[in-house]
């Protein structure tokens, strides 16, 4: 069993005492891998405690790096990175944060390999227009699920912020897509 720890960060200012909270929430869960939303290089990245910095004595990050938004930190001492990648969603997308960070990890005893993705759906919810693009979300985001099936032949988990859900104040059209 693995545990994962999924959070949308919130990208805010000063980003501090937040990223001590989130480093500390981790600890205490002993996550084995995080996903993030909104890890933003304005915010979260910058400052006095940066939280790939608070992470680095456990964690190692996948992805791009400093620009962004949807990064995986994992157990440096329990997974081999096999792959990697990032995708922008096309579309409405606010400073290219709506995107998907993916992995492939091995686990180094078992050699059991498998998929971890953080992901981040378009925000708004004013129209329609505002659910077709969540939608074409997930649609990039199924594609990229069966890209990686077909090469990998993993199980994957994805860790995300939506921004929908059954019942949803933003409708939930795009929920009932992805089930």
């Amino acid at each position: 069993m693995y545990r994962l720890y999924n959070h949308n960060i919130m990208n805010y200012n000063p980003p501090e005492d937040r990223n001590h909270l989130i480093n500390s929430l981790i600890s205490e869960f002993d996550a084995d891998v995080c996903t993030f939303q909104e890890c933003s290089p304005f915010t979260n990245r910058l400052g006095d405690a940066p939280i790939q910095d608070l992470l680095s004595d456990r964690y190692t990050e996948a992805g791009t790096g400093m620009d962004d938004f949807t990064p995986v930190f994992y157990k440096t001492e329990k997974f081999n990175l096999i792959d990697e990648g990032y995708l922008v969603y096309d579309g409405l997308n606010d400073a290219n944060s709506k995107s998907v960070t993916w992995v492939i990890l091995e686990d180094k005893e078992t050699k059991k390999r498998f998929s971890v993705m953080a992901t981040h759906f378009w925000w708004q919810f004013s129209g329609e227009v505002d659910n077709l693009q969540r939608i074409e979300n997930a649609r990039q985001l199924k594609a990229l699920c069966e890209e990686i099936i077909s090469k990998y032949n993993v199980p994957i988990i994805i860790g995300g912020d939506f921004n929908n859900g059954k019942d949803s104040l933003q409708g939930d059209a795009p929920y009932y897509f992805m089930r």
